[in-house]
């Protein structure tokens, strides 16, 4: 984020690699080998959005929120995250 005079701007990464959802539909099918790297991947990102604390939840993973940055899939899309503040006790971010 960077403000110049009155104005905001954000930077963000550009992700040209297309969707999960695209990925998993094209043809050539991915290799297994290819599917298990992107799954875990994203097991991780999402072990490390778990383990913070108070928790961080996603609430909407889905292919069309994994983008392709090369062949390293990036989570998108975090408008209905939550941070869990106890057992059953989560609020909007």
């Amino acid at each position: 984020m960077f403000k110049k005079g009155r104005y905001f701007g954000i930077v963000m990464e550009l992700l040209d690699g297309g969707t999960m959802g695209s990925r998993i539909t094209a043809r050539p099918l991915p290799t297994v080998a290819e599917t298990k790297s992107w799954f875990a991947a994203l097991a991780g990102a999402l072990a490390h959005m778990h383990g913070h604390d108070p928790p961080i939840l996603h609430r909407d993973i889905k292919p069309e929120n994994i983008l392709f940055d090369g062949d390293a899939p990036k989570i998108i899309d975090l408008g209905l995250l939550v941070r869990c503040v106890g057992i059953g006790r989560c609020v909007d971010s």
